[in-house]
């Protein structure tokens, strides 16, 4: 027997903007009364596995590795939906989604998946799962008009069944910073985001080989971890950028932190629509980006950031000396974003018609 609820289901590589998501919607449902309960289908640790035990139900998982594959990725999602009370599944484990949707129909559960990320995937593959996917979810969520349109391109996903509901953001925790409107210290340029390939931390290390050549008082400043940090560190250490380079791992909350930045650097590869990316544009930073689909989104160049090709190393450098040399500019973009950010992204608002398509409230 099935009542009304959710089942959130995350991956324990969730990149820690998905995370966010899920801990920020946490306080809507329970405003709406919405019963729910957590599945972290991988396991995750620190302040997020903290957060979730306490203000959720149940916190369910981690799954085990399966050497049968999608089989026995799909048992296990079987019997976790099963013996499940809620009738709704949230996931956005998205890379697993064939697995999830043959468990849901089994199930009887209504499936939606989020995607927030367009990374390229082997077509065939996807091919393959779509027909599955497509067959037994009832929806799919893309968090950016650049995830949309990957999703029906590139994961050959229904169109009928597909939605665009941008990323959000608890505006409460990000007020507009008035620090970078001063020009009486070392100009601080920060960055959180995982440490992995797609986030592209080289392109830092190198425009950081420019500061110091240039004798430029910058600091930049990590936020976030991931499997490349060895390797950051060894060239950091190498190239004796300790003084220009300050990595500080994990950060248990956002909150506080871009106050602490003048600039707001994202040199991704690719990006869906970056949690940080709202969050510094919420907390009034003007932005230096890498032109891709995704941060376009949000960005707009000279409005509230300045957008560069994604390996002009040199296009970075001279971005961000023209918001060193120009506090004024830095005012006005900083401010642009901010208000972008507010009348568009709001977490509240995003939730809202996520719950409607799901069918959790009233779509009146």
């Amino acid at each position: 027997m099935t009542r009304s609820g959710l089942l959130i289901v995350l991956s324990g590589d969730s990149p820690g903007g998905i995370e966010r998501f899920v801990a920020n919607v946490i306080p809507i449902l329970k405003e709406k009364n919405i019963k729910f309960e957590i599945l972290c289908s991988k396991s995750i640790g620190g302040y997020y596995f903290r957060h979730f035990k306490a203000n959720s139900e149940k916190l369910l998982g981690p799954l085990k590795p399966s050497k049968f594959g999608v089989i026995g990725m799909t048992s296990q999602y079987y019997k976790i939906f099963k013996d499940s009370e809620f009738n709704t599944v949230l996931s956005f484990d998205y890379w697993r989604a064939s697995e999830q949707a043959m468990a849901s129909f089994l199930t009887k559960k209504k499936l939606f998946v989020s995607f927030r990320n367009t990374i390229p995937v082997n077509k065939t593959r996807a091919y393959l799962r779509s027909i599955i996917s497509n067959a037994f979810s009832s929806g799919f969520i893309a968090n950016s008009a650049s995830v949309y349109d990957y999703m029906l391109r590139s994961l050959f996903l229904k169109k009928g069944k597909l939605f665009q509901f941008d990323n959000g953001i608890n505006l409460d925790f990000y007020q507009l910073n008035t620090l970078n409107q001063k020009n009486t210290h070392k100009l601080k340029i920060g960055t959180v985001a995982r440490l992995d390939p797609v986030k592209d931390h080289f392109k830092i290390i190198e425009i950081a080989k420019l500061a110091k050549f240039n004798n430029k008082q910058w600091e930049f400043i990590w936020a976030g971890e991931g499997k490349l940090l060895s390797e950051y560190e060894r060239i950091i250490d190498e190239n004796k950028l300790k003084s220009f380079i300050k990595i500080l791992g994990f950060v248990d909350s956002t909150k506080g932190l871009y106050s602490q930045f003048d600039v707001f650097l994202l040199t991704s590869k690719n990006e869906g629509l970056s949690q940080a990316l709202l969050e510094a544009c919420a907390s009034g930073l003007p932005v230096v980006a890498s032109n891709v689909p995704g941060i376009k989104d949000v960005v707009m160049n000279k409005i509230n950031g300045i957008l560069v090709q994604q390996d002009d190393i040199n296009g970075y450098f001279n971005a961000i000396q023209d918001l060193e040399n120009n506090i004024h500019l830095r005012r006005e973009l900083g401010k642009e974003g901010h208000r972008i950010v507010n009348d568009k992204y709001s977490i509240k608002k995003v939730f809202a018609k996520y719950l409607k398509t799901m069918g959790l409230i009233d779509g009146n």
